[in-house]
């Protein structure tokens, strides 16, 4: 978890490395997500980002196969979408669905300090005192209580809902989200249930669709089998075989990265500062 003082913008740090005997699987699967990652490389990356010293993979809602080298060695900041804008000035809407280099975006000192830092816990502190400059200067707006109020809805928060928590028109909340968020608040919510109906899937693997479609309110089975498609590239019945079979290398990272990064990615509640 991140410091107290950064979590209205930091979800969690996190790492992914790869013991020297592990076998991994060849493939990793990236699908639509309504958070951004800053992403660095300490000691191996997916082949396609392999000349990065680190990525930005911002909200998106696209899909992705990334191929997976010998070593896996990678730190993550995982964001709530909002902290972009203040981050790297840089507006939203110019980074979504698109992977981008660090170096451009992210001054190279932190970088260099990231790659040469002896473990997690102090690549933690350097970031955290980078970001901490970088972010606390911002007031909360009212954007970021309505994307905390999405994912505790679990996307399922009505557009109305969502506008009167900012006191905004239609047309003003509308492209005040957009701005800040760089898909429409309806297009988000979408991604947003997508990605707790998956979390669902994973953790109660024996739900039957009809009854994750009425959880998660799809109008029915189809609608919910079709979007699923949509935002993972897969079909439902792939994505239940893939993670369900026991002898699977690829259920076990899924599981690894998904599940454990749920635990610590519990929502705190949105901080009120002065």
């Amino acid at each position: 978890m991140p410091p107290v003082h950064l979590r209205n913008y930091v979800k969690c740090f996190w790492s992914c490395e790869n013991s020297a005997n592990e076998v991994l699987p060849p493939v990793y699967k990236s699908m639509a997500d309504g958070n951004a990652e800053i992403v660095f490389s300490t000691n191996g990356s997916f082949k396609e980002y392999y000349n990065y010293s680190g990525y930005l993979l911002p909200q998106h809602t696209n899909h992705r196969t990334l191929t997976i080298g010998k070593c896996l060695g990678l730190f993550g900041i995982r964001l709530y979408p909002y902290a972009l804008e203040p981050l790297l000035r840089v507006a939203s809407t110019e980074l979504v669905n698109e992977v981008h280099s660090l170096s451009p975006l992210i001054h190279q000192d932190l970088i260099d300090q990231v790659s040469e830092a002896k473990d997690t816990k102090e690549r933690v502190e350097k970031v955290s005192q980078y970001l901490t400059r970088k972010l606390m200067i911002y007031k909360t707006s009212t954007i970021e209580h309505v994307i905390h109020h999405l994912i505790e809805t679990e996307g399922q928060a009505s557009i109305a809902e969502l506008q009167n928590i900012t006191g905004l028109s239609e047309r003003q909340f509308e492209r005040k989200f957009k701005s800040v968020i760089g898909f429409t608040p309806k297009h988000y919510s979408r991604i947003i249930r997508f990605q707790h109906t998956k979390k669902k899937f994973i953790a109660r693997p024996r739900v039957s669709f009809a009854d994750l479609a009425y959880q998660s309110n799809y109008a029915d089975q189809s609608h919910f089998i079709r979007e699923f498609k949509e935002f993972s590239g897969m079909s439902v019945t792939d994505y239940f075989n893939l993670v369900n079979k026991p002898e699977s290398e690829e259920a076990r990272v899924i599981k690894k990265l998904l599940l454990g990064k749920d635990e610590v990615n519990r929502q705190p509640e949105l901080i009120k500062r002065a």
